[in-house]
């Protein structure tokens, strides 16, 4: 749940400062899934903590399927945090959609609910 919540602040809160004098559009996109990973720090002389998993590139798929402006996520993601009736959230029906190396997905967009 505070996955979701995050993930909606950032989306919200993503504001570039810029000293360009052109608009810049970054397409930012976030994807979520649930199950289990592997973590750990890795590296000898520069230390780096990272994640790995068939979760990891489940949430990576949901990212690069996104559209900009708005998080990606998966069926299983939704049963997880159990926020099928959790007032702040709103899951929007995308359908399926083929996934490279999952197949056939239900996906949903994940919205701030403004009927609090």
């Amino acid at each position: 749940m505070r996955t979701a919540l995050a993930a909606l602040e950032m989306l919200e809160g993503f504001i570039i400062e810029q000293k360009f004098s052109f608009p810049i559009d970054l397409g930012f996109r976030i994807g979520l899934h649930s199950g289990s990973v592997v973590a750990g720090v890795i590296g000898e002389n520069k230390y780096s903590y990272d994640m790995w998993g068939d979760a990891v590139n489940t949430a990576s798929r949901m990212e690069s399927h996104g559209e900009a402006g708005k998080i990606h996520v998966t069926e299983e993601f939704i049963h997880a945090v159990g926020a099928e009736n959790f007032l702040p959230l709103r899951f929007i029906r995308r359908g399926e959609m083929e996934i490279k190396g999952k197949g056939m997905m239900k996906t949903y967009f994940l919205e701030q609910s403004h009927n609090l």
